[in-house]
């Protein structure tokens, strides 16, 4: 086990690079922190928001996007997102967040993102005014939006892509929404995003949200603790119903699709059979709040974010 300290506050996104070399990780301290994880320091990234919410790296490791929010009352202080090169352009030039690199997704703030597999659109979601929520489809190199999606009263706090890029999936904060499934863009063209599929759960507040690495089931963390294995478009796959016993914050898949992680406000992460849905193994660091959790491409190596804290540990001992 190893502890990466850097962030002064809680960390809300944990990302491992396309060759599993570095992380990426967002803080509520405002910063954007990569990480060699051959060893050294890490590299802290700032822009003018208070808040880092979300982080996620392109396909080819070249680029990274990332979601902020800010405590300013101007409204261009709000929802911020990066699109940036996480290399230096020049060894003299010291890497940043330039303010090039930014635009305004939302009003208020941008909750969450996520990049098609194929790197050519990034999905933002967040509040735009006041009772409507929205989830905007980017070109990231242009920074021009392709398709928008309001949400009357609702709050999707997790999106993600399918692996086979034809849609994309959210889970829904807003009392009994659940999960749902999106068409996607395909490609670039312009036009509608249209539900496709709805998992409803009545008494229930989603919060987490990850896709099988075959693109085939959704699994769904909610603020119960409940974690849910959802096929869209047939049938609830599985079910634990006290996972954990606080909102579950995060969810991920190991990259063979035979196991999952979830990671929790009980400060817990906890590792899961995918197909058995048995409990393989709990993890207590005792680092208050577990806010997400990620698995390295090769799947030998996870980080979990906590207060202030990253903990990268072998899956494998």
């Amino acid at each position: 086990m190893r502890l990466l300290h850097g962030h002064t506050a809680e960390v809300m996104a944990v990302a491992f690079s396309p060759d599993g070399r570095a992380l990426a990780s967002a803080g509520w301290d405002g910063s954007i922190r990569l990480w060699k994880l051959s060893g050294g320091e890490s590299v802290s990234l700032r822009t003018a928001n208070d808040h880092a919410l979300a982080v996620a790296w392109s396909p080819d490791g070249e680029y990274l996007a990332a979601g902020f929010r800010s405590d300013g009352p101007a409204i261009h202080d709000y929802g911020e997102v990066a699109w940036f090169r996480c290399r230096s352009r020049t060894s003299e030039e010291p890497l940043a967040i330039r303010p090039q690199d930014t635009w305004i997704a939302h009003a208020n703030k941008t909750r969450c993102i996520c990049l098609s597999p194929d790197g050519k659109k990034l999905a933002t979601a967040g509040i735009d005014r006041p009772l409507e929520f929205q989830i905007k489809i980017w070109d990231p190199s242009e920074k021009q939006t392709v398709s928008t999606l309001s949400l009357s009263r609702e709050s999707v706090q997790s999106i993600c892509f399918c692996p086979d890029g034809n849609e994309f999936a959210g889970v829904n904060h807003e009392l009994g929404c659940g999960l749902i499934a999106w068409n996607s863009i395909n490609p670039l063209g312009r036009g509608g995003i249209r539900a496709r599929y709805h998992k409803r759960y009545k008494s229930d507040r989603g919060s987490a949200l990850a896709y099988s690495p075959d693109g085939v089931i959704l699994l769904g963390g909610f603020e119960s603790g409940r974690l849910v294995w959802w096929q869209p478009g047939e049938r609830e796959v599985g079910t634990v119903r006290f996972a954990h016993r606080a909102p579950i914050r995060s969810v991920a898949y190991s990259p063979d699709g035979r196991s999952v992680l979830s990671a929790g406000a009980d400060g817990l992460v906890k590792i899961w059979d995918a197909h058995s849905r048995s409990l393989i193994r709990t993890f207590d660091w005792q680092l208050g709040d577990i806010g997400c959790v990620a698995v390295s491409p090769d799947g030998l190596t996870a980080a979990a974010g906590g207060n202030g804290v990253i903990v990268l540990w072998d899956l494998e001992g």
